[in-house]
């Protein structure tokens, strides 16, 4: 375990949260969220730090060890521990005759139905329509009393089964490509980093996409699997550094040479004509199988947003369900031209090199603000890499 000393400056996001950065010489590194900071009265303080394998496992100020949060994961807003979601159970009642496809495919898929191994065209494309509401009842009550035992919810929003079994090919054909990908590019004198991070809780990327359902997720269509879009990617980075280092304004970013640099910006700018950014954004894929489970929001007072009544205990819960990807790790990628990793020569970024500022920048984004939905109940929020 190495030893250093740093400083340690504390700040706050956009959410009124306080987070903390410690300084070692001319390197910042994100405190990891297992600290807690209520407010600023340990800005600028001098610390000793523990430190493994580049990964800081202590922080001390004036001898004492800064307070400690409880787990993310027995917070009572953590979707994956509430009580209301352990006992859920999905009914699959996928069937091809409910659906609107083609009769001949319809013929084609009858005795096939579980080969349909790509989860895209399964939720999206083989839409179940449900006829027989009586039917489905019976169904459902007879699987309850199935399962009473176990004590068991039943769901029967979202009818197909979450299936990755035979995903891992896709996964290691992917990580092939990227790696064909990395060697192409090196010899065409790129620089390039990834770093490999875990949602805290869960995830949600594209929840208001368009969706016969009344909530989506974003899956890929070729391969089938939940992944970030490398513009979700760059939009969080691009509005964290806005957020932080420019007050919110986006109009003074533009006039940054670095931040130019880095995201590109419109004519009425610091180079005064549109410029396209140097940083390259990949889209970040599942490295292992991943894992797809229900979840719910709960409209209490379904009637005072759609009639304009009175909030009231009368009025009939209306639950949504929607998907939520967890326990699953994404590789992040970025990359950028050897001639275009130059050192910032002006503006918030002054004497730091563009592609150092946007990798330390991403990872503190993820850290302190999280992707997708959600994301001030705590979805979308990555763990600090031990």
């Amino acid at each position: 375990m190495k030893k250093v000393e740093g400083i340690l400056f504390i700040k706050k996001n956009r959410k009124g949260k306080f987070y903390g950065i410690v300084k070692l010489n001319d390197k910042e590194m994100p405190v990891p969220s297992f600290y807690s900071f209520n407010d600023l009265s340990l800005d600028g303080k001098k610390c000793n730090l523990e430190m493994d394998k580049g990964q800081i496992k202590k922080i001390l100020v004036d001898g004492k060890e800064l307070l400690k949060k409880n787990s993310f994961k027995k917070h009572k807003t953590d979707p994956a521990k509430h009580d209301r979601y352990n006992n859920y159970k999905i009914k699959n009642m996928f069937s091809i005759n409910n659906t609107k496809l083609p009769l001949d495919t319809k013929n084609n898929l009858r005795q096939h139905e579980n080969l349909i191994d790509n989860f895209y065209l399964k939720l999206n494309k083989c839409i179940n329509f449900r006829f027989n509401k009586q039917k489905d009842k019976e169904e459902i009550l007879l699987y309850k009393r199935e399962s009473k035992n176990k004590r068991e919810k039943i769901i029967s929003k979202f009818e197909i089964e979450f299936n990755f079994n035979t995903v891992q090919d896709i996964i290691d054909k992917i990580k092939n490509n990227q790696n064909c990908l990395f060697k192409s590019l090196k010899e065409q004198n790129y620089n390039l980093k990834n770093i490999i991070l875990q949602p805290e809780s869960r995830l949600i990327v594209g929840l208001g996409n368009e969706s016969v359902y009344e909530t989506s997720l974003t899956l890929h269509h070729l391969y089938g699997i939940p992944y970030i879009p490398a513009s979700s990617i760059k939009g969080m980075v691009r509005n964290y550094i806005i957020i932080n280092l420019f007050n919110g304004m986006e109009k003074d970013a533009f006039f940054d040479k670095g931040f130019c640099d880095i995201f590109g910006c419109p004519k009425d700018s610091f180079y005064n004509k549109a410029k396209i950014g140097k940083v390259i954004f990949f889209d970040a894929f599942p490295v292992e199988k991943p894992q797809i489970d229900i979840d719910i929001i709960n409209v209490h007072y379904p009637d005072y947003y759609t009639d304009n009544k009175p909030p009231a205990d009368y009025q009939n819960p209306n639950p949504i369900f929607f998907l939520t990807v967890k326990d699953t790790k994404f590789k992040f990628l970025l990359g950028i031209k050897e001639k275009n990793n130059i050192i910032i020569d002006r503006g918030v970024f002054l004497g730091k090199n563009i592609f150092d500022v946007i990798y330390d920048n991403l990872k503190y984004a993820l850290y302190e603000y999280g992707i997708g939905a959600k994301t001030s109940l705590g979805y979308g929020i990555f763990k600090v890499k031990n």
